[in-house]
């Protein structure tokens, strides 16, 4: 912990640490039913019973995080503006991963038993995420541990969040990839076009978001190391 730190400034870290936690294991559950490509009926039941309650979680940790830096039990943290960045950027990617998995659940619908090798396409979206969201936790535990201006652990920080850029990196790509495949296996279909699209694109805004999130925590590590 750097030097003039308290304890509410771990349990701060620490709870960011939790939500982005919570949300690998959202992104590790999209990526496992759109790799099973689940029956419309499993997939449905997962969403109502598994998504929202995570994405709630995770909405609702938010909040007492807010709660608990207004509230007036704890001091005035230093870069507080920082923490609360992150913790938006970490709901919003929940709020877009539920969406995703939502759009699935639609295009599942549609696409009734032929679903299976599109969505195949969208896994590797979330796998990408899956992997940020394991080195954006790396980048926060680094932020926890930072002592002032101490290079090493900046430069540890630094590549934590760089191999955040290159899961992003390799999202976009993914990306591309699925809405080229979209617009050229259902030219015909709009309804199909269109809901693989909005999957496609509710996943890359999870992404998004997460990326977000790694150059807040980065630049909490500069505020850290310059003080």
């Amino acid at each position: 912990m750097y030097a003039g730190s308290s304890i509410s400034v771990a349990a701060i870290v620490e709870h960011l640490l939790n939500m982005a936690r919570d949300l690998e294991d959202l992104a590790h559950l999209a990526w496992k039913l759109s790799s099973q490509n689940p029956e419309v009926e499993v997939l449905e039941k997962a969403y109502r019973q598994e998504v929202v309650t995570r994405k709630d979680k995770i909405e609702e940790m938010k909040s007492r995080l807010f709660e608990y830096m207004a509230s007036g039990r704890i001091e005035v943290v230093e870069h507080s503006g920082f923490y609360l960045t992150i913790a938006i950027s970490l709901e919003r990617a929940a709020q877009s991963l539920d969406a995703a998995v939502y759009r699935m659940l639609l295009f599942t619908s549609i696409a009734k038993d032929q679903g299976g090798e599109p969505l195949a396409q969208v896994s590797g979206l979330f796998s990408s995420m899956r992997e940020a969201l394991s080195h954006l936790s790396s980048a926060l535990r680094v932020v926890q541990n930072m002592s002032g201006a101490n290079r090493d652990q900046y430069k540890l920080l630094d590549q934590r969040v760089s191999r955040v850029k290159v899961a992003e990196e390799d999202a976009d790509k993914l990306y591309r990839r699925v809405i080229a495949y979209a617009l050229e296996k259902y030219r015909g279909d709009c309804s199909l076009l269109v809901a693989l699209k909005d999957l496609a694109d509710s996943a890359e805004n999870a992404m998004d978001h997460i990326a977000e999130a790694g150059d807040y925590v980065r630049a909490l590590g500069v505020a850290i190391y310059s003080r």
